[in-house]
This record gives structure tokens, sequence and C-alpha cells, in this order.
């Protein structure tokens, strides 16, 4: 759930901040997934609002679909 992946992802996020590189390349390495870390959190954030948008959608097309039930028992 949303709150899950959030949770996972700032327990991910506290880890690579508490890293210490000992060498050139661990930096490197603590750098990439630095920088991979806000892609995620960026690709989360625009996954939420298509939901969100996706949520609304469905509620209106429930709806179109009860309004069209209830015309055809009125009819």
């Amino acid at each position: 759930t949303k709150n899950e992946a959030r949770e996972l992802r700032d327990a991910l996020s506290e880890v690579i901040e508490n890293m210490q590189p000992r060498t050139q390349v661990e930096s490197r390495r603590l750098s990439m997934a630095k920088q991979q870390l806000k892609e995620i959190k960026k690709m989360a954030r625009k996954m939420q609002e298509q939901i969100q948008i996706l949520e609304q959608k469905v509620t209106i097309l429930e709806e179109i679909k009860e309004e069209i039930k209830n015309a055809k028992i009125d009819s």
C-alpha cells in the first residue's frame, strides 16, 4: 500500500544517508544510490497522482452506471 511503500522508501533513505563510504568507489555508489532514490520518489509521486485520477474516473463511471441503471428501471 501507499504507506508501506513510503515507510520502506524512508527507511532506505535513512540507511543511505547514514552510510559512511570508505573508498572512492563506495562514495560513487552511494551517490548513485541517492540519485536513484530521488528518481524513485519522483516516480512514486507521479504514480500516486495517476492513482488519484483513476480513482476519480472510476467513481464517475460508477455514478454514470447507476444513473443508467436507474433510468432503465424508471422507463
